[in-house]
């Protein structure tokens, strides 16, 4: 919630910032639009305390001691964590946080920008997405163009989260794209966790080259078993990953945590 309000703040002196909404981000959105529990697929309770702890935020918007409520909990399994899960729930359900959000300026401020994220952004001839490239998400692309893929998701996000719209009613396309843009089993390429799932295809590579794309910057997973740096060739587009894998494992295995565009164009991995 503080990042939404700080990203709102720094619009407002001018900057010019696009937002990537990520497997994370889609925890909240799963939340709000879907009615998911916070975290579905916990395995212990320190799911819901780790990663999904700051879902609890937005239950704060209903109950300011959620996230009290939710640190008094120890159960371990994953039959408990899911218990919890709906405890969490129930205390706060995404109607009423939406409601309470909607009711207020702070909430309102999250809301608008939310519905501002992208799925993707396309630089010169660079594509942006977080998590790895697929064919379902290339065919997205490539079919309809990087401006239809964020229109679509961010007018069914403005309709769900402020202007009262059903979940039933939000397009087919919406939740499509979510699956193939935002979701970790989505499919690799040459990554860790590829088997063999949807990954982008050479001739994705070909046709996103046909419409000016011959780079694409991901993060979310590296490519390698080994957590080394590398980019690798997918019908010569280059694809390559800025995972914080050292957070991960914990060790500093030299590998990028960061990029940046230079003023001349240029790409520089950090």
């Amino acid at each position: 919630v503080q990042t939404y309000e700080h990203i709102a703040r720094l619009r407002e002196q001018g900057a010019n910032i696009r937002v990537l909404a990520g497997n994370h981000e889609d925890f909240v959105i799963g939340y709000l639009t879907d009615g998911q529990h916070i975290w579905n697929s916990a395995q212990d309770i320190s799911s819901i305390k780790g990663q999904g702890k700051w879902l609890l935020e937005f239950g704060e918007f209903v109950d300011p001691h959620l996230t009290d409520s939710v640190s008094r909990f120890t159960t371990t399994t994953r039959a408990d964590a899911m218990n919890t899960s709906q405890a969490v729930y129930d205390m706060a359900p995404a109607d009423n946080i939406l409601h309470s959000m909607r009711g207020s300026e702070r909430g309102r401020v999250v809301l608008e920008e939310m519905s501002q994220m992208q799925l993707a952004e396309q630089i010169d001839d660079t594509l942006y997405v977080h998590t790895d490239p697929n064919h379902s998400m290339m065919r997205g692309i490539i079919n309809g163009g990087v401006d239809n893929v964020n229109e679509v998701f961010q007018t069914n996000m403005r309709r769900r989260l402020l202007d009262w719209a059903d979940p039933a009613t939000l397009d087919d396309e919406f939740y499509q794209l979510r699956e193939d843009f935002l979701s970790t089993g989505n499919g690799r390429a040459g990554t860790r966790r590829a088997e063999g799932i949807n990954p982008m295809t050479e001739q994705d590579g070909i046709n996103l080259r046909s419409r000016g794309i011959n780079r694409i910057i991901h993060g979310h997973t590296d490519h390698s078993w080994d957590w080394s740096p590398q980019t690798i060739m997918i019908g010569g587009v280059e694809v390559t990953s800025i995972d914080y894998s050292t957070f991960k494992i914990g060790t500093d295995t030299g590998t990028r945590s960061a990029g940046s565009i230079e003023t001349d164009g240029t790409h520089v991995l950090k």
